[in-house]
């Protein structure tokens, strides 16, 4: 199999989404966590953390609703409407990479934010509702990105992933040097 290679143009796109993407999430995570007008519930145990974090969770979740629901209706209006027709899978390849996508995202997102609001103290709580943000605004900006230009989707993409990647990197400090059995009773 023969790699063809992307062009200096086709790499400037995505870079520029990329760079995009970066700003933003600073600009989110550090204004909205000194300057949003919103405040977190108190919370002073884990399992009401992890509560709080699932419930933020569900407005990502819906993200992947709506991107099985975009499959659903492409099916509706093409002839994907039988899935063994000719062309069906054509019709149906685009938004279907968007929820596969999307579930990925979704699985790692999950993971990191329940384990790092297990980790978070009360203040540090205000980033989950900054990183769900960022999460369902990348997910839309990527749709939205895919159907414009395959090119178009790196801003979303990198909105998405670099506040996880972040976040994972988060989990791992936290667990090396607060421990891995840090806030749990030891009764």
């Amino acid at each position: 199999m023969t790699l063809v290679k992307s062009t200096p143009q086709q790499k400037g796109h995505v870079l520029q989404g990329i760079i995009s993407a970066v700003i933003v999430a600073v600009a989110v995570l550090s204004i909205g966590y000194y300057y949003a007008p919103f405040s977190v519930p108190e919370m002073p145990t884990v399992f009401d953390r992890l509560v709080f974090t699932l419930r933020c969770l569900l407005f990502e979740v819906l993200t992947l609703i709506a991107a099985v629901q975009l499959v659903a209706r492409t099916r509706f209006q093409s002839v994907a409407i039988d899935p063994t027709a000719k062309g069906a899978q054509a019709a149906t390849e685009l938004p279907q990479r968007i929820v596969q996508n999307t579930l990925e995202q979704l699985l790692v997102s999950v993971m990191v934010k329940l384990v790092l609001a297990s980790y978070l103290t009360q203040d540090g709580m205000k980033f989950i509702p900054l990183l769900t943000l960022l999460f369902v605004v990348g997910r839309i900006t990527f749709c939205v990105g895919y159907f414009i230009s395959p090119l178009r989707r790196a801003f979303g993409f990198a909105l998405t992933t670099l506040p996880l990647i972040l976040s994972a990197a988060t989990c791992i400090f936290f667990t090396m040097t607060r421990g891995i059995s840090h806030e749990l009773s030891t009764k």
